[in-house]
């Protein structure tokens, strides 16, 4: 994962795979900000648990399905998609499907902030099916 300006392509063997973005970012929210690069896997039928991110996340999904919801609505995702949520936003995500599902994140938060934190002022309504 690589964050760069539009257009941008990894020189030599590279492949590249996908462009997903760009991050919704403020430039004047924080004097610093942190990369946090993130790889999960999650067997079908399991979830995070309810949490939020000081900064946006993007997202790739390389095998499996998921179903990310928040107060928004329910965001579902497949393997080959990218998707990127904006920071301070209550999420759950689930695996969902018959496949595991793996993917690679990345956070870009306000240096003085934690990547992840709980959250106890919102519950998820179970918009996203399961399989």
């Amino acid at each position: 994962m690589t964050i760069a300006a539009p257009g941008w392509h990894a020189m030599g063997n590279a492949k590249h795979v996908a462009t997903v973005g760009p991050l919704p970012l403020d430039p004047t929210r924080a004097a610093e900000y942190i990369a946090f690069y993130i790889a999960t896997t999650f067997q079908p039928g399991l979830s995070s648990f309810v949490h939020q991110h000081p900064g946006p996340e993007a997202w790739f999904i390389v095998t499996g399905e998921q179903c990310l919801e928040t107060p928004d609505g329910a965001l579902p995702g497949h393997a080959g998609e990218g998707f990127v949520v904006r920071g301070d936003l209550p999420m759950i995500v689930y695996a969902t499907g018959t496949e595991i599902r793996r993917n690679f994140a990345l956070v870009l938060h306000d240096a003085t902030k934690a990547t992840t934190s709980q959250v106890d002022h919102w519950k998820p309504k179970g918009l996203c099916h399961r399989s």
